[in-house]
């Protein structure tokens, strides 16, 4: 489970309406400048804080490949393997053809 921020369009339209409508008097006012940055990072850690929350989420979860991978799929693979040592010892043009056609219908079997 990880923790990130929503930053939905409501959540963003809502930042930028709060820090507009901040009053900053406590950090213009403040006279020490470590006051001041206490209230510059009190304001900047709030806002964000309560206009986009964080949320916890999970991640998704993937595809598995115990289920791609079957018979027919390691045939092609052979096959594509096959076509592709024939390619690189030989270079021919024919060759290039075979290997790409096997490898177009091995991807479209995953």
């Amino acid at each position: 489970i990880s923790t990130r921020r929503c930053f939905s369009l409501t959540n963003l339209n809502n930042l930028k309406q709060v820090l507009k409508d901040e009053s900053w008097q406590t950090f213009y006012n403040s006279l020490a400048v470590d006051e001041s940055y206490d209230n510059f990072n009190h304001i900047l850690n709030w806002v964000p804080n309560s206009s986009c929350p964080l949320i916890k989420s999970r991640p998704k979860r993937g595809f598995s490949l115990k289920n791609t991978i079957n018979q027919e799929a390691c045939r092609l693979k052979n096959i594509y393997f096959q076509a592709l040592e024939n390619k690189v010892q030989n270079g021919k043009l024919a060759d290039k053809v075979i290997t790409a056609q096997a490898k177009k219908d091995y991807d479209l079997k995953l």
